[in-house]
């Protein structure tokens, strides 16, 4: 009997799988901030999802995202902010040329709280070689206005960059290259933008339908680099760091040379050559002396002056004197 009950237990265990690990989350960190990774099945396109360090990882290049074949089955990759981070500017510097991406794959940035309130950035040809592989929506997408597509072949060899500008009253999403050439970009107004509060950013790679990669192969997209800009925050790039301290200003003394001598031919009978000082200390004598004369004469001229007044007072006071003793 215990034979068989030992039997039946193994039987069980080789039989009945039992995951151990399905839901588990585990922590990544990235671009400064905290993701959560997860391992689930269900959506986007009834997708596993396995967050083991075979499908996300990062290093010196960045987020790496794959989708990849373990066992009989293929699994794609996601990873989630932990918190809002609300209106702004979300940057995604992607390392991956869109245009080697597998028919049937789709690489996702976006901001999600619920099906309805969700901004997106899409790549990926949804399975149909004509299709647009760019793709801008405004959840619900099926509302008219709400989504754009765009043919995207970069020509530019680095990195391209991806962005969701979130403001109160309008989305814009855009992607350039990284020598800050435009390749598109759309405005939105419409009604079903929404507050932040209960969103978070999502990155996702996975497999439309649950559908391998149509050339059954590893997949892989690179994020370089995320960044988030708050609103009215300056984005200008200094090039070059800016001095801690001020810088030392040598001032050197103006010297101005000196005027060289002067020569001029004496007024003397044998011309003899005498050298003066500079013009500006020349004292000029005959001016000086016609002044001296000029003021010494005043004086003079002065004084006589005074001595005739006096003399004619003094007449004056004689007269006077003498009718007096004549009455």
């Amino acid at each position: 009997m215990q034979s068989k009950i030992i039997y039946l237990f193994l039987l069980l265990i080789i039989f009945i799988p039992v995951s151990t690990t399905n839901g588990a989350e585990n922590k990544l960190s990235f671009a400064n901030y905290e993701w959560t990774t997860r391992n689930y099945f269900g959506n986007p396109g009834n997708n596993n999802w396995d967050n083991s360090t075979q499908n996300i990882f990062v290093d010196k290049a960045g987020l790496h995202l794959k989708i990849s074949q373990i066992g009989d089955k293929w699994y794609s990759s996601s990873l989630h902010l932990n918190k809002s981070l609300g209106f702004g500017t979300y940057e995604f510097i992607v390392s991956t040329p869109i245009n080697q991406q597998s028919l049937n794959t789709i690489v996702g940035l976006f901001i999600y709280e619920n099906d309805s309130r969700e901004l997106d950035i899409e790549l990926g040809k949804w399975s149909e070689q004509t299709k647009n592989n760019l793709h801008y929506s405004v959840q619900p997408y099926s509302i008219e206005g709400n989504s754009k597509g765009v043919g995207f072949n970069p020509t530019n060899n680095g990195e391209e960059i991806y962005r969701i500008d979130w403001q109160k009253d309008s989305v814009k999403f855009s992607a350039s290259a990284d020598n800050g050439a435009t390749y598109s970009e759309w405005l939105y107004t419409g009604a079903n933008n929404f507050a932040p509060g209960n969103e978070s950013v999502h990155i996702n790679f996975w497999q439309i339908k649950g559908l391998p990669p149509t050339n059954n192969q590893t997949q892989e997209v690179v994020i370089k680099k995320f960044k988030f800009i708050p609103p009215n925050s300056p984005t200008t790039i200094i090039s070059q760091p800016l001095p801690t301290t001020e810088p030392r200003i040598e001032i050197k003394p103006l010297i101005i040379p000196a005027p060289t001598n002067l020569e001029i031919k004496s007024p003397t009978k044998d011309s003899e050559i005498k050298k003066i000082v500079p013009e500006n200390k020349i004292v000029k004598n005959k001016p000086i002396k016609k002044e001296n004369e000029l003021s010494a004469k005043t004086t003079q001229n002065s004084k006589n002056s005074f001595r005739q007044n006096l003399k004619i007072f003094s007449d004056k006071i004689k007269t006077f004197f003498s009718k007096k003793q004549n009455q």
